[in-house]
């Protein structure tokens, strides 16, 4: 049975929440939408790879310069999780290139 909530309900939730309690003073980080977004189109560009290059590449540029312009600490603690998560990728694949070397060799006599 799907539980209804009231408006009233539904303000007094939202307004009691963490981020409007701990950041009430900064609408910029009460919220923060783009680098989910960010996240999702370095992720496309990375591993995917179904769209087109060049325009996932300009939407990746437009949500960082759109950031930017909304707050740039928040811009640049997405470029330290994005780099971060670009090494990291970039470490597990060299480790499944390595184990599949490895792999190959045990066969080889």
């Amino acid at each position: 049975m799907p539980v209804r909530c009231s408006r009233s309900q539904m303000t007094r939730a939202l307004a009691s929440s963490p981020y409007t309690s701990q950041f009430g003073d900064y609408l910029f980080l009460i919220c923060v939408p783009l680098p989910p977004l960010i996240f999702l189109l370095l992720h496309e560009i990375l591993v995917r790879q179904q769209f087109r290059p060049g325009r996932t590449g300009v939407l990746l540029g437009l949500g960082c310069a759109l950031q930017f312009f909304i707050s740039t600490e928040v811009l640049a603690s997405t470029v330290v999780m994005g780099t971060l998560a670009v090494a990291l990728l970039v470490r597990r694949i060299q480790l499944v290139a390595a184990t599949n070397s490895v792999n190959l060799s045990d066969g080889v006599i």
